[in-house]
């Protein structure tokens, strides 16, 4: 049992899973692929839980064999840097190519603050080029350094106060491509609980928990839209996304919101079975914690 409230439980069981599959999986809509991997802030006030559950997540992705992390504190060019060393490299001898290979890093970091201290536009708008997994180039002249990645895959878990968010972001951040691709899940609710409470680490479960995820990270290849659930989410996505976010911090958001969708119907698909289809009930349990999610985003800027 831990003290982090449950939205915070159930997004870092999603984000564990949306990190462990990188770039293994996709969706391909209009013509172009789709990977899983997400930018999620849970937002909440001081001594909530924000840092519980992240670490907890760094703990399961610790415990996938290949996987990279990176350090909680990074400046853009360490974080580039790290992510050009984070070579993932897949043998499949029965495809075509034999090597499947892409650039993946994972990062949990317990304050926003400490990996964003101040905005950054220029590091926003590499985070942004990053999330969509498209060929990321970079040059330092000083070092004399001309970094490729063709592949990259990013996900990102971090904590925040909405003191951080109001304060360290100017009005017109929210209107860049970042915060748009940003999941902001916020919690005011807190447990209290004994000062000399002992928490009790069932073993069994979190074994159970790091295989389950194990089993997750092997998948590859392409999701498969069942019928049904493709006619649902393009009749939601075609007919307006009811219920929508009315916020107006959050119109560049609601620009993303099929992405976000489709991306957690991976997750949903991938945490129930192994077998790389979307039904109808994973689209409707994503879109469920899409909307939880949303119902709570507003509060934010209370």
């Amino acid at each position: 049992h831990i003290t982090s409230p449950a939205l915070f439980r159930k997004w870092a069981g999603i984000v564990a899973i949306s990190g462990a599959l990188e770039r293994k999986v996709w969706v391909r809509t209009k013509g172009s692929e789709l990977y899983p991997n997400l930018y999620t802030i849970f937002v909440a006030p001081p001594g909530v839980g924000k840092t519980e559950a992240v670490w907890r997540v760094r703990s399961l992705w610790e415990s996938l064999e290949d996987h990279h992390i990176a350090g909680s504190s990074v400046t853009k060019a360490s974080l580039i840097d790290s992510l050009a060393e984070a070579e993932r490299k897949i043998v499949r001898p029965e495809n075509n190519p034999p090597v499947f290979s892409f650039n993946s890093l994972q990062i949990a970091s317990n304050e926003l603050g400490v990996l964003l201290p101040a905005y950054d536009n220029e590091f926003m708008n590499a985070l942004t080029d990053l999330y969509d997994g498209k060929n990321y180039s970079e040059r330092r002249r000083t070092a004399k350094i001309n970094i490729q990645i063709k592949h990259p895959n990013l996900t990102i878990l971090a904590g925040c106060t909405p003191g951080y968010l109001r304060e360290t972001l100017p009005p017109g951040a929210w209107d860049q491509g970042f915060l748009s691709r940003v999941l902001l899940i916020y919690s005011g609710e807190t447990e209290l609980r004994s000062l000399f409470d002992e928490e009790e680490v069932n073993q069994e479960l979190n074994q159970a928990l790091k295989d389950k995820l194990k089993q997750i990270s092997e998948l590859m290849g392409r999701f498969v839209f069942a019928k049904e659930a493709a006619e649902f989410i393009d009749k939601w996505h075609l007919g307006g996304q009811e219920p929508k976010p009315d916020h107006p911090r959050l119109a560049h958001y609601c620009t993303r919101r099929t992405a976000h969708l489709l991306k957690l119907s991976m997750v949903a698909s991938a945490s129930s079975r192994l077998d790389l289809r979307i039904t109808l009930d994973d689209i409707k349990l994503a879109l469920d914690w899409l909307i939880e999610a949303e119902f709570y985003m507003a509060d934010i800027f209370k």
